[in-house]
């Protein structure tokens, strides 16, 4: 489980020729909706490692407040972005950005729909288009944890426990993944990619396995606003 925004929107971004990134970057977005249907490790695993492990696999819906914030390879925040997340298993979530721009990201699990009300634009995906070749990629399977990462426990930096994740896959587009535990919940997450940026994610109001309408993952465009299709591209 887990969350932080990197280049799943540069990705989409070249997919659509939507400059969704440019604002605000969607990969730890779509990285955490899709980590959180990772498989429990299979192999035996301690500390904050072990705790991760349990707390994904008592999800089925996840709801939080985010706050988002990308820093550049020299250490300089370039962006940040606030807004809402609802995760739903298998395959379901939705990020809404309220700040500093409206922005909607929404898949049933099939469809991937992104909104931008500045741009009156939506594009629409089929879900395996839009993240194909990115970490949601590696993550949308059933495959256990250990299968898709190395697993470090790093111990506690600004009262979380924070565990570090690495691909075990070549050319995933992000060099690590740390996810940060605070009392045993999810709290944090940094995604650094391969070029040195980090977006960083904490999230607040954290509630697990809520009652979820699915009919919260379904998206109908605004009336008037542009809508490009790429399913059949």
């Amino acid at each position: 489980m887990f969350s932080a925004v990197l280049t799943v929107l540069a990705r989409a971004a070249r997919l659509t020729g939507v400059p969704f990134g440019r604002r605000m970057p969607a990969r730890p977005v779509v990285f955490l909706a899709c980590a959180l249907w990772l498989s429990p490790a299979s192999a035996a695993l301690d500390g904050t490692a072990a705790d991760l492990e349990a707390y994904l696999a008592g999800v089925q819906t996840l709801s939080a407040r985010f706050h988002q914030t990308v820093i550049d390879e020299r250490g300089n925040p370039v962006e940040q972005a606030e807004g809402d997340l609802l995760l739903l298993r298998p395959g379901r979530f939705r990020w809404d950005y309220s700040r500093p721009y409206v922005q909607q990201i929404v898949s049933n699990g099939e469809v991937l729909w992104m909104y931008d009300q500045d741009l009156e634009q939506v594009t629409v995906h089929t879900a395996r288009q839009a993240l194909r070749s990115t970490p949601a990629e590696l993550l949308s399977g059933n495959r256990p944890l250990t299968e898709s990462f190395a697993l470090t426990n790093l111990g506690q930096r600004d009262g979380q426990d924070w565990v570090l994740l690495q691909p075990t896959a070549a050319d995933t587009g992000y060099s690590e993944v740390r996810v940060g535990l605070r009392d045993g919940a999810l709290s944090g997450m940094e995604l650094k990619d391969a070029l040195g940026q980090l977006t960083r994610l904490s999230f607040s109001a954290v509630q697990r396995n809520i009652a979820v309408d699915p009919a919260q993952f379904e998206f109908e465009p605004p009336a008037g606003v542009e809508v490009v299709d790429n399913r059949q591209q």
